[in-house]
């Protein structure tokens, strides 16, 4: 029996993954840059890979630089590909994510780049994960139509969305409004 499944509309997923990339505890500018590259360039599997790294404590990437190539050991993609990206655009030659949790994130990620402006980037299989570095490769469109995102996917990134939510109790319902004096 096959399990159950939401087609969601791009820009609903990114509204959903943004807010759960928050509630999450990612800074807001990874789960931008989270956001933007699994909703405009994604598909399913991106957004349950999307899924699986929110559920993993944020922590800031270790890196290392060996000449002008910088490697992420045991790379997190929502903490890791980010910086790999600034790297690169910062004239860094090579960023490596070595053993890498979700590598169904990294195409997404590097198109999202591309489509930006803020690099070409190839990206390369390396023993001990992915590697990215400068490339030619024309920037993707982004893709059309709904994405496809399991039940329980949906479910778990609405669950990391609702930690963003103000608790509705008398206290917050009287500090919202307008006020007794606006007239515009």
């Amino acid at each position: 029996m096959a399990s159950a499944s939401l087609t969601l509309p791009r820009s609903e997923l990114h509204a959903l993954l943004l807010r759960a990339a928050r509630g999450a505890g990612v800074p807001q500018s990874h789960g931008e840059d989270l956001a933007r590259a699994v909703a405009a360039h994604g598909g399913s599997r991106a957004v349950s890979a999307a899924c699986r790294a929110l559920g993993r404590r944020w922590r800031v990437p270790g890196y290392a630089l060996d000449g002008n190539t910088v490697i992420f050991p045991r790379a997190r993609a929502v903490e890791c590909l980010p910086v790999a990206i600034d790297a690169l655009q910062a004239d860094v030659e090579a960023a490596e994510l070595a053993d890498i949790d979700e590598p169904d994130l990294v195409a997404p990620f590097v198109a999202q780049a591309a489509r930006v402006g803020r690099a070409n980037l190839a990206m390369r299989a390396s023993e001990t994960g992915v590697v990215l570095e400068h490339g030619r490769e024309a920037a993707p469109a982004p893709r059309q139509g709904r994405v496809e995102v399991a039940a329980e996917v949906h479910d778990l990134l609405s669950r990391f969305a609702a930690r963003t939510y103000v608790a509705a109790t008398a206290a917050s319902r009287a500090g919202a409004g307008a006020g007794a004096i606006d007239n515009d």
